[in-house]
């Protein structure tokens, strides 16, 4: 069976539903913009410009200039004018406006879609970091990316630790810990961080012997305290001096992929509006 092509008719109704479609689009985005518009502001910036400041400015200049006073006609002439001048000046600020609308949308898309390549990156860097490692070296890593990672909920906090310590009771814990922490409860996390203080502390000094990034984080969060997201994701020192010199040499050999995550993490972070301060020092 042949696929029949478009007749002349089908390609001018398809043509008038893009028109239609384009055409809703602007509406919307002038009746944004016009929804934006003050228009008492406006409607006071015309009484005021063609009653007040032009009647006045023509009658003192037309009798200074001239002796005497304006003509009614002329009054009415230089109302009417500046009249359409402000009309036209806020249709101006309309479509300007509209234009400020449609380009601030394709921003925030063009955004959106670099967030979702780059969280894709990460995750992909991220899995290839992790396939070089032996599984208790994966174990121990994505603990601890999860608990470095503000937002986890308690039962992903709870895998975590279990994970990296094997015991029930400190993984049980630290849900409780997570929900008295999102309530301010800090008195009744310590309650419940002395009854596991030895455990906490044994786990903790095995991990750092293996792990140190794993066992400060693991150490914040059975004591109650979250990664902020100002702080952002934890990094080892020197990854963007390597990235920049694998870039200069043309070399990505000269970059471990722990760094390849790290600079997806990192610019990550800075698209969505991480500040990070820089000393400056100045000697005179």
């Amino acid at each position: 069976m042949k696929n029949s092509l478009p007749s002349h008719k089908d390609k001018i109704s398809n043509l008038n539903d893009e028109v239609k479609r384009t055409g809703d689009h602007f509406t919307k985005q002038v009746t944004k913009a016009i929804k934006k518009e003050s228009w008492k502001l406006n409607f006071f910036e015309l009484a005021w410009m063609a009653v007040i400041t032009v009647s006045i400015g023509l009658y003192l200049a037309y009798k200074i200039g001239y002796g005497k006073t304006p003509e009614n006609n002329v009054f009415i002439y230089f109302g009417i004018y500046t009249a359409i001048f402000v009309i036209m000046s806020v249709i101006v600020r309309i479509l300007k406006t509209t234009a400020e609308n449609e380009a601030e949308i394709k921003t925030q898309r063009s955004l959106l879609r670099c967030n979702n390549h780059i969280f894709h990156l990460i995750a992909k860097s991220r899995n290839q970091f992790m396939a070089d490692m032996d599984e208790p070296q994966r174990r121990i890593f994505a603990a601890t990316v999860v608990l470095q990672n503000p937002e986890s909920s308690s039962s992903e906090l709870e895998v975590a630790v279990q994970d990296l310590t094997g015991n029930e009771e400190l993984s049980f814990a630290v849900c409780r810990i997570e929900s008295f922490r999102h309530h301010g409860m800090m008195s009744r996390i310590q309650d419940e961080y002395s009854k596991i203080e030895t455990k906490v502390t044994q786990h903790y000094e095995e991990l750092l012997e293996v792990s140190p990034p794993a066992a400060e984080i693991f150490l914040k969060r059975m004591k109650g305290y979250a990664p902020s997201m100002q702080e952002g994701y934890s990094r080892n020192i020197g990854f963007l001096e390597r990235t920049m010199n694998a870039i200069d040499n043309n070399d990505l050999d000269l970059m471990p992929f722990e760094d390849v995550y790290s600079i997806f993490s990192f610019t990550f972070e800075m698209l969505n509006g991480r500040e990070i301060p820089v000393l400056h020092p100045v000697f005179k």
